[in-house]
């Protein structure tokens, strides 16, 4: 299975994401840097680009969602 974000939200001043799995990471400003916490099975490496858009969108949870949460279409008419 292939890890996806589904949840983000804004803690306080910090970013939580959760993924499918139900493994998450925090990140928190610190300085001019970003600290990262993860769950056991998340390895930091693989959430740079979500840093990058964390910086670009300046913290910006509706964002952030909007470019790396996918919405399953829903269905329209009757079932």
């Amino acid at each position: 299975m292939e890890r996806k974000i589904t949840s983000i939200i804004n803690i306080g001043n910090n970013i939580s994401v959760i993924f499918n799995d139900g493994e998450s990471a925090l990140f928190t400003k610190f300085g001019k840097t970003i600290f990262t916490e993860v769950s056991e099975n998340v390895k930091k490496k693989t959430l740079s680009e979500f840093k990058k858009d964390i910086v670009k969108y300046n913290w910006d949870v509706e964002k952030l969602k909007k470019i790396w949460i996918k919405r399953e279409e829903q269905k329209h008419g009757m079932e």
